[in-house]
């Protein structure tokens, strides 16, 4: 395990992590503009799903050591868009 497959992993993790959080909100705020809402939700679910699943067996390549630091990173990336994104407040209109 070399210090830049450690850093290339979390900067992976952390931008999986930024998507898989930002398209759950992208989802939730576009639910009631949406038709179908019930398609909406389990296409996005699945599609984020997958992705990260996909992503997270790739690079941790049978390692646990690995895995832990896509976590890491991953749980940052949701660090990161909670800081970005402000949390909607209740009782107010999405835009």
């Amino acid at each position: 395990m070399t210090p830049v497959s450690v850093i290339w992993r979390l900067c992976a993790a952390l931008a999986l992590g930024v998507f898989f959080y930002a398209g759950l909100r992208f989802t939730v705020e576009r639910l009631p503009q949406t038709r179908h809402p019930i398609l909406l939700t389990l296409s996005s679910f699945w599609v984020r799903t997958i992705a990260i699943v996909a992503a997270f067996l790739f690079m941790s390549k049978e390692h646990w050591q690995y895995a832990v630091i896509c976590l890491v990173g991953f749980t940052l990336g949701r660090a990161v868009v909670m800081k970005i994104l402000a949390p909607v407040q209740a009782g107010t209109k999405c835009t």
